[in-house]
């Protein structure tokens, strides 16, 4: 490790970005709202076919406003640390959450030997390195370890929004913003390590395509419904629609070319309550864009499960987030898979009679 390692600076009032490998390591605080997270998302595959979707994120909040949610108090030098990961088994309808929350030393969250970001609490580890084309995570739990290798991180695609600012983007409200990068076809190739109630312990082989996201900035918003299409073709769409209607879009075609977008109908095909928390949010979506995409500008997404939940019922707060069939409407025909955030229908605005239902 890096015992001298000094946090990286940013700015959201004069946004300059740095190279993707250097903008890996943590972020310094800049104001109480300051947050930032490692993210990715797969649709993976067992040797024998069977589909899991995986989620995991290490998370840094840094700011004071931020660390108050957890009723912690930062010291000089530390910041809160999250790890936060999903195992859906949709074959065998079974559902792994490992989380934890804690405080870590600035000098312990990264070693800049292997480009690596570390957190560690309690009974949870994780790292997650970064070079050239390659990333290795780690995850251990006391009922899920994660070993993963990912390749073809030197594609980057740079956000944007209206503002104009590759790599910067208006995180919904007014005063809130972030950088924002990602790597959106990542293969996945590794191991996941389940065990039961009885402590047996089942390997498991799996692989996928993953999508990446890098982000840090100063924000608090926490309203969105975020859509990521991946094609089977490679084409990938990404959609963030904010409570108060703004919209970031990406498009990367199969051949590799960038289009940005907003003002996307998404229309609400069904809704779904939270099994702890109680809170509704939409559920299974219909799209259609201002641009064409892979042939059409009409889709549909079909969730895979609605036991697709990140719940905190000591915060009364749930956001669903799962894999689904993407659906090409013109055809009627699945084209690929979908990873799908939602939030509270009184939040967004989006339940019935809502001002943002369609």
């Amino acid at each position: 490790m890096s015992p001298e390692f000094i946090p990286l600076s940013f700015d959201v009032k004069n946004p300059v970005l740095r190279a993707p490998m250097e903008e890996w390591a943590p972020h310094a605080k800049m104001s109480d709202k300051s947050f930032e997270w490692w993210y990715t998302t797969t649709i993976a595959y067992d040797l024998s076919g069977n589909p899991y979707f995986i989620f995991f994120v290490m998370v840094n909040y840094t700011g004071d406003a931020q660390a108050k949610m957890f009723g912690i108090d930062i010291p000089e030098g530390q910041r809160v640390v999250g790890i936060i990961g999903l195992v859906s088994d949709y074959n065998r309808n079974k559902y792994y959450i490992p989380k934890v929350i804690g405080v870590m030393n600035d000098n312990d969250l990264w070693d800049a030997n292997s480009n690596t970001v570390l957190i560690k609490s309690g009974d949870y580890a994780a790292s997650w390195s970064y070079q050239n084309d390659q990333m290795k995570i780690t995850m251990t739990s006391p009922k899920i370890t994660f070993d993963f290798n990912l390749s073809n991180a030197n594609e980057v695609v740079f956000h944007k929004d209206r503002l104009g600012i590759e790599g910067f983007i208006q995180e919904g409200r007014e005063d809130d913003f972030s950088f924002y990068y990602s790597m959106p076809r990542t293969p996945l190739t590794g191991i996941v390590s389940l065990t039961d109630d009885s402590g047996k312990k089942n390997d498991i082989v799996v692989s996928g395509i993953s999508w990446v996201d890098r982000q840090w900035g100063d924000f608090m918003t926490r309203e969105w419904e975020w859509s990521s299409f991946r094609f089977n073709n490679g084409a990938c769409v990404h959609l963030y629609s904010f409570f108060n209607g703004l919209q970031e879009g990406l498009y990367l075609s199969a051949d590799g070319k960038v289009q940005y977008f907003d003002n996307v109908v998404v229309k609400q095909n069904g809704y779904t309550k939270s099994p702890k928390v109680g809170t509704w949010v939409s559920y299974g979506w219909t799209y259609e864009f201002p641009i064409e995409i892979e042939g059409s500008k009409n889709y549909t997404v079909i969730p895979f499960s609605n036991l697709d939940w990140q719940e905190y019922p000591e915060k009364n707060f749930a956001l669903y987030e799962g894999g689904g069939k993407l659906i090409d409407d013109n055809t009627g025909e699945q084209v690929g898979v979908s990873v799908n955030e939602s939030a509270d229908i009184r939040l967004m605005g989006n339940g019935p009679y809502g001002k943002n239902q369609r």
